[in-house]
């Protein structure tokens, strides 16, 4: 079963991106090694300049978005971030967070605006938040609401809150 084989770039108007030949059986269909618009932070390797001009993962995401915000880093800083597809990696997706958790509710929406304000410009941010408070937040609220979720709903609060507050 794939888990990543490259990814899209990341809709400046939603904030949502794809891995590709996610849950996919492989069948060889991903054989072609190339470039991607950002690596995944379960199986990487960085060459150390590379770490020394861009610095390490930014401390304020924890987990989900910080490996595609350091993608974007290095990107920027002009080097090119590749899939290769000979590599054969194990890992056991969601298994720290769980699948659907109030904790992983809560970085993946407080990362996923911090990575949107980070990387996009003003008027692409603008765009995502009126998707965020028109789309996302009364999706999520009814979505938590109605599965009786609501440790979610406040784990999803303090991340709107968290980039309000920062």
């Amino acid at each position: 079963m794939i888990q990543y084989a490259g990814y899209t770039k990341i809709n400046p108007f939603t904030g949502r991106n794809k891995a590709l030949g996610s849950k996919q059986i492989d069948e060889g269909q991903f054989d072609e090694s190339g470039t991607t618009p950002y690596a995944h932070g379960a199986a990487m390797m960085v060459k150390r300049e590379v770490i020394e001009q861009v610095g390490m993962f930014p401390e304020d995401f924890f987990i989900y978005y910080e490996e595609l915000d350091w993608s974007a880093r290095i990107t920027k800083a002009g080097y090119s971030i590749y899939y290769q597809s000979k590599g054969v990696i194990y890992h056991k997706e969601s298994i720290t967070m769980g699948k659907e958790s109030s904790i992983k509710a809560y970085y993946h929406t407080k990362n996923r605006i911090y990575f949107m304000r980070r990387n996009f410009s003003k008027i692409e941010f603008a765009v995502f938040s009126m998707y965020l408070i028109l789309l996302i937040i009364p999706k999520s609220f009814l979505k938590y609401i109605t599965k009786g979720q609501y440790e979610h709903l406040k784990s999803f609060n303090r991340a709107l809150l968290w980039n309000i507050k920062n």
